[in-house]
């Protein structure tokens, strides 16, 4: 893989807050270290949230194959909004772009977002589609109705607002976020946070709501 080349500022910082997933991990550090990024300069973070198991190693591997573009960070507090927001405080990019260490990103997806960002000033934010990959048959019980537990999205193929009138629920597992944001109305909260291995989530959406009620919105 050819190494790229890294500016002190970079446009977009990538964050990944992971928790003993090293067997998933190599895939999804390899989807978003082979981006068609063009002329867009981006980062990866990725924050050990106190793992026990080969997290470290495998970043350290990966860094050592694709150079300074990619940093490792040790966030011992668990809890993923812990993690995110040791990412953020690393980043150095104005907008700051999350995935989940299960995820497989497209190559074009940190060039989109800067395209996305650059071409609609007026969003504070934006996210997308979280979409699965089925290892085996789901049950017939498990439609889209009852996606939101597993962090799946899909609104359709059509952009739209998203703010106080269309409170539609964007996630972390693809989200991106202006930096002048969350100096605005802070950072995820750990109140609502995933801690270890549990559901039920909600940081992503309270971080929503409360950019709603500052007059915010996205797309």
């Amino acid at each position: 893989m050819r190494k790229r080349k890294v500016r002190t500022g970079a446009d977009i910082s990538v964050v990944i807050s992971t928790y003993n997933r090293s067997e998933v991990l190599p895939q999804a550090l390899s989807s978003i270290l082979d981006q068609d990024a063009s002329d867009c300069v981006y980062e990866v973070i990725v924050v050990d949230n106190n793992s026990i198991d080969r997290t470290r190693e495998v970043v350290e591997s990966c860094i050592r194959r694709d150079g300074p573009s990619l940093r490792y960070a040790f966030e011992e507090r668990q809890g993923v909004s812990y993690g995110r927001n040791t990412g953020i405080a690393l980043a150095r990019a104005p907008i700051l772009a999350f995935f989940d260490d299960d995820i497989v990103v497209p190559r074009d997806w940190v060039a989109t977002i800067k395209t996305i960002m650059d071409d609609h000033p007026e969003a504070d934010f934006i996210g997308g589609k979280v979409l699965p990959q089925w290892s085996a048959s789901p049950p017939s019980w498990l439609t889209e109705a009852n996606w939101s537990p597993l962090a799946l999205v899909d609104y359709g193929p059509e952009p739209r607002y998203v703010n106080a009138e269309n409170q539609l629920c964007l996630v972390g597992a693809n989200l991106a976020v202006r930096r002048l944001l969350f100096d605005s109305i802070g950072l995820f909260s750990p109140d609502l946070q995933r801690v270890k291995d549990s559901i039920g989530s909600m940081e992503d959406h309270e971080l929503l709501i409360r950019s709603w009620r500052a007059g915010k919105r996205g797309l």
